[in-house]
């Protein structure tokens, strides 16, 4: 979806009725246990948890003009740690503004 503009540090698993927790924790079988890499290194967030710690942030990037870029299907989602005060790629300001200004 070229050139959507949602707003800012969107959530979608409300949206999608994803439930992100977990009963088994940790278990890299039923969850992703690192964090994506990059824009490339997706889950299906219908069928797939991050496990604890790490948390869903959407594909995006900033775009134009201070607008926000999505490509990606809404169901399409990274794992990151946003929230801990680091910005680490692929976080940036669009997915994850609690750790990127």
């Amino acid at each position: 979806m070229p050139g959507d503009a949602r707003a800012p540090d969107s959530r979608h698993q409300t949206e999608l009725g994803i439930d992100q927790s977990l009963p088994d924790g940790n278990d890299p079988r039923t969850c992703k246990n690192t964090p994506s890499a990059d824009e490339n290194d997706w889950i299906e967030a219908k069928n797939e948890r991050c496990c604890n710690g790490l948390v869903f942030i959407d594909i995006a990037y900033p775009g134009d003009g201070g607008s926000c870029q999505y490509p990606a299907p809404p169901s399409a989602m990274l794992c990151a740690f946003c929230g801990d005060g680091v910005c680490n790629p692929p976080e940036n300001r669009c997915n994850c503004g609690a750790d990127c200004k």
